[in-house]
């Protein structure tokens, strides 16, 4: 076993912390949470968006936001009723160049299978330059 030292064994320098991001706030982002029922049929249904906001980086003028819209239903009666949907829009802009991707993704189930789709698409300006879709359909087995 090695003899203690009285006081510190090593120094460290002062710790050095990175140069905080410079951006320009162009629209605050803002989040919502909306629970609903319907009265006549029971649904219940939670709806979620979620805004982040606009910046844009002032070294390099790259400007970026993101905005997402969820909905969650089911009737509290009919656990196959469950059904989730999901459309993400994401932006990017500098000058004269502006991009956008669409993200949906719809999920469900029934008693023998989960359901689950997808698809991307990617725009520069209004033209549609990328675009894939993605079904699945996955056995419950027993579940």
């Amino acid at each position: 076993m090695r003899p203690l030292i009285a006081g510190d064994e090593t120094t460290f320098p002062e710790p050095e912390a990175a140069i905080p991001w410079a951006v320009e706030t162009l629209h605050e982002g803002s989040s919502e949470r909306r629970f609903d029922r319907d009265e006549k049929t029971g649904t219940v249904t939670l709806a979620v968006l979620d805004d982040s906001g606009e910046v844009r980086d002032l070294d390099h003028g790259l400007a970026s936001a993101s905005i997402g819209h969820e909905i969650r239903t089911i009737h509290p009666d009919d656990p196959l009723s469950a059904r989730g949907e999901t459309h993400w829009s994401d932006f990017m802009s500098r000058n004269a160049l502006s991009l956008r991707a669409e993200i949906r993704s719809p999920i469900y189930s029934d008693a023998k299978n989960f359901y689950l789709e997808a698809r991307i698409e990617a725009y520069e300006g209004n033209n549609l330059v990328f675009e894939r879709g993605f079904k699945e359909k996955i056995s419950r087995n027993r579940v």
